[in-house]
């Protein structure tokens, strides 16, 4: 299943992704949840829906894809109840024209559009789990390279290594070019 934003109001959920594939997987991978489950094809630069009715916004890798995340986040704010919450897994990698604090939590691009919106915010950092999951990402793919290219699917486990860890590492958070964390924000009202 692809990255989809899950939207909750109460005991239901509404995930949406621009992918109509990833839309297709969920609503079969859940049929027998419908009635507390819908999934739609929807963009995150024009995030839609009833004001203030919902609990929880939960984004799991989506708020890389908005034109304008200030407004994507506008937009999901005011579908918050008062108090209600955005919660949002995001990771930053180091280009070549940032410095080391671009990686700080409070300095990434999230981190900033939240601050720039007037949210007030915590923040959980996963980049040593994130590292650690990526290492053995790399275990199982060259365990599994043998099955890969008996389906003519070497292609992907080649690229399940690339980006994966070597495991041999040890993370040491001032080389790593990668920060993973978890934002949480209440809506203020």
């Amino acid at each position: 299943m692809g990255r989809i934003l899950g939207i909750y109001s109460s005991l239901i959920a509404h995930g949406i992704d621009y992918a109509p594939d990833a839309i297709k997987q969920a609503l079969e991978k859940t049929v027998s949840k419908r009635k507390r489950l819908t999934f739609v094809i929807a963009n995150l630069d024009s995030l839609a829906g009833e004001s203030h009715s919902h609990d929880t916004i939960l984004s799991v890798d989506t708020l890389y894809m908005p034109r304008d995340l200030h407004n994507t986040l506008k937009l999901a704010s005011d579908l918050l109840m008062p108090e209600g919450q955005i919660l949002a897994f995001y990771s930053h990698f180091l280009s070549e024209s940032e410095t080391r604090d671009s990686l700080m939590e409070e300095q990434t691009p999230l981190a900033k559009a939240l601050r720039d919106g007037g949210f007030k915010f915590r923040v959980i950092d996963f980049s040593c789990q994130t590292f650690e999951l990526m290492q053995r990402k790399r275990v199982l793919a060259e365990k599994m390279r043998a099955r890969f290219s008996a389906e003519g699917l070497l292609f992907l486990c080649d690229h399940l290594v690339a980006e994966s860890v070597d495991p041999e590492l040890s993370h040491d958070p001032k080389a790593m070019g990668q920060r993973r964390c978890l934002y949480h924000s209440r809506k203020i009202v």
